[in-house]
């Protein structure tokens, strides 16, 4: 088995991670913050935690969560008729406040099942209605369905009833191929939206000006499609997380 594992590992280091740029602004005074490259053969536990129990229609486990010479994989699958996935999540190891945050990664090819890059702040139900304090702001969501689609969003005001959002479906030619980089640049006014480099969405509603921590998931869901129609085990690929200020 340690063999097969070691091979794995092997193959998917020599590999090509081609596409996916970042921001020109970045050359511009940016400093890199926070990051995990993904390097060695394990999950950083000083920078991560892993997410575990029922979530929706699936559960998160560990054994979903691998790390090999540089990529993280979470992987979806199925084991005596239940479905499995995974989550690793920076809270209490690492929380900050604005700045650009950007994921590369691999996305998954089918459906019932969505990757997603998140931020997160504990504290949005505490005042249900109102912009403080934090916000869930989805970086990118994507399920197999769409082809060359995602999503970005922004929820806050607690949720439930209280719920607000906003919400962009944005079109990039080649998406479901390859590797690609997934970003956010968070002000005290705005966020903007990035895909491969390219500003695809501007909002000014529901900023949150509190430390946020970060989320990599796999969720299983009917929003996603029918995860019984999916060959399975699949996998979301990444390549690195990185965060920067100025």
């Amino acid at each position: 088995m340690w063999k097969a594992l070691l091979f794995l590992c092997l193959l998917f280091h020599l590999i090509p991670k081609a596409g996916g740029q970042s921001p020109r602004f970045l050359n511009r005074g940016w400093e890199l913050t926070w990051h995990d490259e993904f390097e060695g053969n394990s999950l950083d536990t000083s920078r991560w935690s892993m997410a575990e129990g029922r979530r929706r229609m699936g559960i998160w486990i560990s054994d979903a969560v691998k790390v090999c010479d540089g990529i993280l994989t979470i992987r979806v699958f199925r084991r005596q008729g239940q479905t499995y996935s995974g989550a690793i999540l920076s809270r209490g190891k690492f929380e900050s406040r604005y700045g650009y945050w950007e994921i590369r990664c691999r996305l998954p090819q089918e459906e019932g099942h969505w990757p997603a890059f998140w931020i997160q702040n504990d504290g949005m139900e505490e005042n249900p209605g109102t912009d403080e304090p934090g916000a869930e702001i989805d970086i990118m969501e994507y399920h197999a369905r769409w082809g060359d689609s995602l999503l970005h969003a922004v929820h806050w005001g607690g949720y439930g009833e209280n719920m607000r959002s906003a919400e962009k479906k944005v079109s990039v030619p080649g998406l479901s191929e390859g590797f690609h980089t997934f970003g956010l640049r968070w002000t005290p006014r705005s966020y903007r939206f990035y895909v491969d480099g390219k500003q695809t969405w501007t909002l000014r509603k529901g900023v949150s000006h509190h430390p946020q921590y970060v989320i990599i998931s796999e969720e299983i869901g009917r929003w996603a499609g029918e995860i019984g129609k999916a060959e399975l085990p699949d996998r979301f690929e990444v390549d690195y997380i990185r965060v920067y200020h100025r």
